[in-house]
């Protein structure tokens, strides 16, 4: 592994540093427009790449920026995060104070991930020359001879029992072995059971009016606007678990959900119906049957241990 430099992890630090020292020192020209946008959309850019760095110390920025939706909802993620908490709390929502926590947020990261970048080197450093740098050009052909003497014993070897096998028999044995039956627990996707199961009680609960008013509207709420919607969709497009990893499904998941649930409530503004958590819950809730209904056929085709799950 080569060692990795650190200039992208520097320059996000320069800029957080850059901008808090512009604002402090220098606060009536950092007072303008057009600096606050260019900041906020590097500051935007570079906390999401920041935590990027710390999920995966690993890469270096030509791999990390294979990563650009993973790595917009990261800053999406830490925006919006940032935003609510200013904006619930006495200092309240400013342009400015929202650069500076995304400055200071990304510059613990680069620093988190600076520093897990330089314990992945150390092992490295100390680790053993390899014995075959020790050999003499003789004995590394004499070794190299052993290992493909062995190579081959052991193709011999499988040709061997290959031939060995009697296509007659074979053909018998297949034909007279039990019909594989199917498992329950092994091949039907649970998750989306239990997603389908959470949708007809949503429904249930916008319907009763002692559950309408309960804590369990507000948590089935949740799931059906943060995760589900979003879930079924990637489970629908992407049934294997080698398709997507894990931080990108459950990320595009949330913001897919969200993104469907801004929809559907834009329509629903325009409707009757209005705008309402129940609404909202109702249509979700049949949304997601639907979803589940397709993307169980779309999943069972997917052999189980390829397949994404909870558990995975």
């Amino acid at each position: 592994m080569k060692k990795m430099p650190n200039i992208d992890l520097i320059l996000i630090f320069l800029i957080g540093v850059s901008y808090t020292a512009l604002i402090t020192f220098f606060s009536p020209v950092a007072n303008n427009e057009y600096l606050d946008v260019i900041f906020l959309f590097l500051i935007f850019i570079a906390s999401g790449y920041s935590l990027l760095a710390v999920l995966y110390p690993d890469k270096y920025i030509n791999e990390l920026l294979k990563k650009p939706v993973l790595l917009l909802m990261l800053s999406a993620l830490l925006t919006m995060s940032v935003s609510v908490v200013l904006k619930y709390s006495p200092l309240l929502m400013q342009t400015n104070l929202l650069i500076v926590a995304l400055s200071t947020i990304s510059m613990i990261l680069s620093l988190v991930a600076y520093h897990k970048r330089k314990s992945l080197l150390k092992p490295l450093k100390g680790k053993p020359i390899s014995p075959v740098a020790d050999k003499t050009p003789q004995e590394r052909v004499m070794s190299y001879r052993q290992s493909l003497d062995k190579t081959t014993e052991t193709i011999d070897q499988g040709r061997l029992k290959h031939v060995e096998k009697d296509p007659v028999k074979e053909k018998i044995e297949k034909k007279s072995a039990p019909p594989k039956k199917l498992s329950f627990t092994n091949n039907t996707p649970l998750d989306i059971l239990v997603i389908i199961i959470l949708s007809v009680l949503s429904l249930v609960t916008v319907s009763i009016p002692l559950l309408n008013n309960s804590i369990v509207k507000t948590i089935l709420a949740g799931l059906f606007i943060f995760i589900i919607p979003g879930y079924l969709l990637m489970a629908l497009l992407f049934p294997g678990k080698e398709s997507l990893e894990v931080i990108e499904r459950w990320g595009l998941s949330v913001i897919i959900s969200l993104a469907l649930t801004s929809v559907i409530g834009i329509i629903l503004f325009y409707t009757p119906l209005g705008i309402n958590l129940s609404s909202i819950l109702r249509i979700i809730g049949i949304l997601s049957i639907i979803l589940s209904a397709v993307a169980y056929i779309r999943v069972i085709k997917v052999p189980p241990s390829q397949r994404f799950s909870f558990k995975s």
